[in-house]
């Protein structure tokens, strides 16, 4: 535990990012009214006390679950993109690319971002990353909101239980796929009690969402819309384990068909890339060319309307993990899994044009041939890395702009040995040049106010 003054600081620093809607706001009151001793809270922040009872606790859920979105797919709003995961994940891998105002001027922190130079000795720019406290924010309200409900809404549906298993396991996992290894995990009950932890290494980040993610499952009350979720979820911390097996395992029941959408509305809209959040094109030449491959899944509608629905767990994720595994064990359904997905058509020779859509319902893909030439069986390591390159490729183009490809480029670097100036943009950047960072650095303020924090302990991984 720490200390009045130490955890007031804190709440201070990792507190109210911004005042929401008043039913999530009083989710930040729970831990901060008594640390900080207020006789009066601020402004649009709910009184505790009001929470601890059934339609508080639906409130305060329906707040999160509006926050999930905005922190999840976060729109274009000033100073605040740098809190957003669609945008930080685009601008640190390939899809984004940062303009201001059409010029070529760069800095700040979404500037750096993009540059790939994030120093954690400097706190110039750092501080302005804004992702890192509003994802543990949410992190640690679904945790708290657990507690609440068991108390106080005990009768609440057990599939809401569940969901903030899930919330707080992504959570977990988007910190996993961002940061440095050394994530702390620290947390705060709504009894008041602050718990400060040290930096954990990205494994036992994976492994305790994998833990909270069995415990969801357990709420799920067989809800298979949430089942098959929570299936994807295991299978994004598996494979960034490296453990592609039981990734493949556990995304076997998903079906192709499945969807779990985010829901925008014109208050919270979602990120679109428009303005001076653009699409890269071939970005530091090893980026992909998302504009002029007129690929139609960088063109899609929901991807240029900021109130569409947001997919963020697709059965399409659920059989590209698949193909993946195929590759590994040198089994030839791995190609045939990519391409039932693009379409219908077995014999490009008399494949119709543009080429039907194939499982996952986007017409005018083609059929894919192997671009190694040896044989699969016993494949040399520049054959299997042309096919990885493929099923890289792939992934990339279905899971566009839904925060997968930042944590797809570490693991190439991670787990597969590629080195980061294969994968990540290199060469010039403006009138400087691409940095080397394949991660983030936990922001310097957590060493003020965690006592237990040292920092980083591996950029490179």
């Amino acid at each position: 535990m720490t200390t009045n003054k130490y955890r007031s600081r804190y709440c201070i620093i990792r507190g109210l990012i911004q005042v929401m809607v008043v039913a999530f706001s009083c989710l930040a009151a729970i831990g901060c009214r008594n640390l900080l001793d207020n006789a009066e809270l601020p402004s649009g922040v709910q009184d505790a006390r009001a929470i601890k009872s059934y339609e508080g606790a639906i409130a305060m859920y329906s707040g999160m679950t509006r926050e999930f979105a905005n922190m999840y797919g976060g729109t274009n709003s000033g100073s605040a993109e740098s809190s957003f995961l669609t945008i930080a994940s685009g601008l640190l891998s390939d899809e984004l690319i940062y303009v201001t105002s059409g010029s070529e001027a760069w800095g700040g922190w979404l500037g750096h971002l993009d540059a790939r130079i994030l120093s954690d000795e400097s706190d110039t720019y750092i501080s302005g990353d804004g992702l890192f406290p509003r994802v543990n924010k949410f992190r640690v309200n679904s945790a708290e909101l657990r507690s609440i409900i068991r108390k106080y809404a005990s009768h609440i549906p057990s599939e809401i239980i569940s969901t903030l298993y899930v919330y707080e396991a992504l959570s977990e996992i988007i910190l996993a796929e961002m940061y440095c290894s050394g994530i702390p995990l620290s947390r705060i009950d709504f009894e008041d009690n602050y718990t400060l932890t040290h930096g954990f290494s990205l494994d036992e980040v994976y492994k305790h969402a994998l833990i909270l993610l069995d415990s969801g499952a357990g709420y799920s009350q067989d809800n298979a819309q949430l089942e098959s979720f929570i299936r994807l979820l295991k299978a994004r911390a598996y494979l960034g384990q490296g453990r592609i097996n039981e990734a493949n395992a556990t995304v076997s029941e998903v079906p192709t068909s499945y969807r779990y959408n985010l829901s925008f509305n014109s208050t919270d809209r979602k990120f679109v890339p428009v303005a001076t959040r653009r699409i890269g094109d071939n970005e530091g030449s090893n980026g992909l060319p998302y504009v002029s491959s007129l690929d139609p899944r960088t063109r899609l509608p929901a991807l240029t309307n900021p109130i569409s629905p947001m997919t963020i767990g697709t059965g399409i994720e659920a059989r590209l993990i698949e193909a993946e595994a195929y590759l590994l064990e040198e089994n030839p359904e791995w190609l045939l899994r990519l391409n039932s997905l693009r379409t219908s058509c077995t014999d490009a020779a008399i494949c119709p044009v543009p080429s039907p859509a194939g499982e996952g319902d986007v017409s005018g893909l083609s059929l894919l041939s192997d671009p190694a030439t040896g044989p699969l069986l016993n494949q040399t390591s520049t054959d299997l890395r042309s096919r990885l390159n493929l099923v890289f490729r792939e992934r990339a183009y279905w899971l566009f702009l839904t925060a997968r490809r930042q944590g797809d480029l570490r693991r190439l670097v991670r787990n597969y040995g590629y080195d980061q100036s294969e994968v990540y943009p290199v060469g010039e950047y403006r009138a400087a040049a691409y940095g080397s960072a394949i991660n983030i650095p936990v922001p310097i303020e957590e060493q003020i106010t965690n006592r237990l924090y040292t920092g980083c302990n591996n950029r490179y991984e």
